[in-house]
């Protein structure tokens, strides 16, 4: 017979008791404002809906959940140097998305397919009488792969030049900007350390090495980019550090950006031109978040290296297959001003997308 701790079960139970009682009391200022707010609260209840909206504003607003994940990062980040499901903390404050250290190898094995689904939209816009010409942005941590804490085996720096060769074998038109990055990487900073896109600069080089690509699309009209003060930009991946200020205060410092706009220079031929009226937009960019948010500026460079206005048609969050979806399912297809089709394809999303094959390819059969 093993003893019988009867003192120490009083005690439990009495904690428990008072748990209880605490978070009852608690929960009844939320219990009368909900049901003076809803109207329907009585039917939420025997429908269960109630219960399920109770448990999430309790999920969101219980006062020790922001201290226990903040506790539980710091725990993480002093004993592991790590932080939440998602993020790869690396050498000196840079931050990685973990989809890009994914299985690389496999993730290749959908190229083939990938490209062959591009040439279906290819073909779509040539039925249309536009042309389409891709721009594949490279991974970050092939890029900066020096300050990833792991080592970035071979087939990731190739993975790039297997979605390029593949391009070229399909004949598809493109752009490959890898290289120009890894050259230029020592003069300038490319990408976000605290976040998965490019900064500024990455837009610009990424812009300015395209047209240099496909000169024949340049045009006659000048633009000029403006900077202002500097704001303080928090990146995307800091949301996965959690980590409290005071235990690591450069990491969790966000980064600064300037502010920026495009706009058409004037001048005397512009001025003359705009007599006869606003001139067709001959490009559509489309593409990702890295197009969608302003913060990089890259349709605005995009338009000052083209020296053309051009439509953006950009998606942030869903991948590039969702925003030439867009693109395809919209008015754009049948105009017939629009002769280019910039499409800006990440190639995380070729890893992104290979951690759930079916996933994969359910996005491919319902977009094309």
């Amino acid at each position: 017979m093993f003893p019988v701790m009867k003192e120490a079960h009083k005690i439990n139970g009495y904690l428990f008791v008072i748990m209880l009682v605490l978070m009852v009391i608690y929960s009844l200022p939320k219990i009368v404002t909900y049901v003076q707010k809803d109207i329907d609260a009585l039917t939420l209840f025997f429908d269960g809906q109630l219960a399920r909206d109770f448990e999430q504003d309790y999920d969101e607003s219980l006062f020790l959940r922001a201290v226990s994940i903040e506790g539980w990062a710091n725990f993480r980040y002093f004993l592991f140097n790590e932080g939440l499901d998602g993020v790869v903390i690396g050498k000196d404050d840079w931050l990685f998305t973990k989809e890009e250290f994914g299985s690389l190898e496999a993730a290749s094995n959908h190229i083939p397919s990938l490209v062959g689904q591009i040439k279906k939209v290819e073909q779509i816009l040539e039925e249309n009488g536009k042309k389409l010409v891709l721009l594949p942005v490279p991974m970050k941590a092939t890029i900066y792969s020096e300050y990833t804490p792991y080592f970035v085996p071979e087939p990731s720096i190739d993975i790039y030049q297997l979605f390029v060769e593949q391009l070229v074998k399909e004949n598809v038109a493109h752009s490959a900007i890898k290289d120009v990055f890894v050259s230029n990487k020592p003069a300038t900073q490319l990408f976000l350390k605290k976040d998965t896109h490019w900064t500024p600069a990455g837009a610009q080089l990424a812009a300015q090495t395209f047209v240099a690509d496909f000169p024949e699309l340049t045009g006659e009209i000048s633009y000029v980019t403006q900077k202002s003060t500097d704001k303080d930009f928090s990146g995307d991946l800091l949301n996965f550090v959690k980590v409290s200020a005071w235990a690591a205060p450069d990491l969790t410092r966000g980064e600064a950006l300037p502010a920026l706009q495009t706009l058409k220079a004037s001048n005397e031929q512009d001025e003359a031109s705009s007599l006869f009226g606003d001139e067709a937009v001959s490009v559509a960019l489309v593409g990702t978040s890295y197009t969608a948010i302003d913060d990089w500026n890259f349709p605005g460079y995009m338009r000052e290296a083209l020296q053309q206005d051009l439509i953006s048609v950009a998606v942030k969050e869903k991948g590039p297959l969702v925003a030439m979806d867009q693109f395809l399912d919209g008015a754009l297809l049948q105009d017939p001003d629009i002769e280019w089709v910039i499409w800006e394809f990440p190639v995380r999303s070729l890893i992104q997308k290979n951690n759930d094959k079916n996933s994969w390819q359910a996005m491919m059969d319902s977009v094309f």
